[in-house]
């Protein structure tokens, strides 16, 4: 299966740039633009992973992004846009401006080549996705160490009444013990697919990039034992293939096209 494209918001302050972005951007990634401080916020939902945005976008400072994005909880990063030659590498991990709620600066075409540009965007784009496989692999860990706790105190759990998951007998009921069986493998494979997708995401990343989304993680509970991501198993299948971006379309009626 096709992997999934990231998704990317552009919203320069000025419609031209946001344009020339997406154009640049758009055979990599799924590029939605906005042109309005109505239209941006219509476009930030769970899907996103990149924001570029200018300092000063029109009715849209960047606290206010910056709350909305602790609002939601969301895990998209965020690209400071500059008319300025942003000289760091990408994975350097030294790139990000010192300004609250921002992950790094990202050159505007005009300031750099559109290979830069997409460079830039595609490392914000792996520290997302890193950040959002990481917090499911945590999630499913911790269903999984539940699944597994329920399993052992059934099995070490006395009594004289007769079980419902037990035959007269006392013996396992097949149909129950089958079930949870089936739901531990699944868990088990969803498990090494994010393993392998971590791994995977891990190796191009730099080190302050996943020490970041490490330390932005979810909070996870202290008898979940999370495995070191780096393992061996079958490639993730992407959750959804995006599609082919089409040609750039006008700004709708909210400011705000997809692409």
């Amino acid at each position: 299966m096709t992997a999934a494209r990231s998704l990317v918001v552009v919203a320069s302050v000025e419609p031209d740039v946001t344009d020339d972005l997406a154009e640049a951007l758009r055979d990599r990634f799924t590029v939605r633009t906005a042109y309005s401080a109505d239209g941006l916020l219509a476009s930030l939902d769970s899907e996103v992973d990149v924001l570029l945005v200018d300092r000063e976008f029109p009715g849209l400072p960047l606290d206010a992004l910056r709350d909305r994005k602790r609002e939601r909880s969301a895990r998209w990063q965020v690209g400071l846009l500059t008319d300025d030659p942003v000289t760091e590498p990408a994975d350097s991990g030294e790139s990000g401006p010192a300004v609250p709620g921002v992950d790094a600066a990202v050159p505007t075409p005009g300031a750099a080549s559109e290979r830069a540009v997409r460079d830039a965007v595609d490392h914000l784009a792996r520290r997302a996705q890193y950040q959002k496989r990481l917090e499911e692999y945590y999630a499913v860990a911790e269903e999984y160490a539940e699944l597994t706790a329920d399993g052992n105190d059934s099995s070490d759990a006395e009594s004289d009444e007769a079980d419902p998951d037990t035959g007269a007998d006392g013996d396992p009921n097949p149909a129950t013990d089958d079930g949870s069986e089936a739901e531990r493998d699944c868990l088990e494979r969803h498990l090494e697919r994010l393993r392998s997708d971590l791994a995977e995401t891990f190796q191009r990343l730099d080190d302050q990039s996943v020490f970041e989304a490490a330390l932005d993680g979810p909070t996870v509970d202290a008898d979940v034992d999370v495995s070191d991501p780096d393992g061996n198993g079958d490639d993730a299948a992407a959750d959804e293939d995006r599609g082919d971006p089409g040609d750039s379309e006008s700004p709708d009626d909210d400011g705000v096209s997809e692409e």
